[in-house]
């Protein structure tokens, strides 16, 4: 818990690792390691799109740098894992449906 590791850590250093592991132990997802490693060892960060598609939507990511505005410098390789929460409008109401929750995976999961 945080005051073992505040405890334990008093006067020292505290890295990307630990950090990250706390998360982890947090955490009832088991992608949190996983997004804390991402927008931690990854430089930039990512810039999502949502495009309307016959039968839903498709979420895409590209890393945002230098290549986001100069073609010559695309990085198509680079991904992270991304939480995602996604809600729709019921249709003729005032309202929002239930919240979906999903993980963006880097890899394609």
């Amino acid at each position: 818990n945080i005051k073992e590791l505040l405890s334990t850590r008093s006067f020292a250093s505290f890295d990307q690792r630990d950090f990250c592991g706390l998360l982890s132990d947090f955490s009832r997802s088991k992608a949190t390691q996983d997004i804390c490693n991402d927008f931690s060892l990854k430089s930039n960060y990512p810039i999502l799109s949502v495009q309307k598609v016959k039968g839903g939507y498709e979420v895409r990511q590209q890393r945002f740098h230098r290549g986001f505005v100069d073609p010559t410098y695309r990085d198509n390789d680079t991904r992270w894992t991304i939480p995602l929460t996604i809600r729709w409008k019921l249709p003729h109401s005032a309202s929002w449906g239930e919240a979906e929750r999903q993980i963006m995976w880097r890899d394609g999961e």
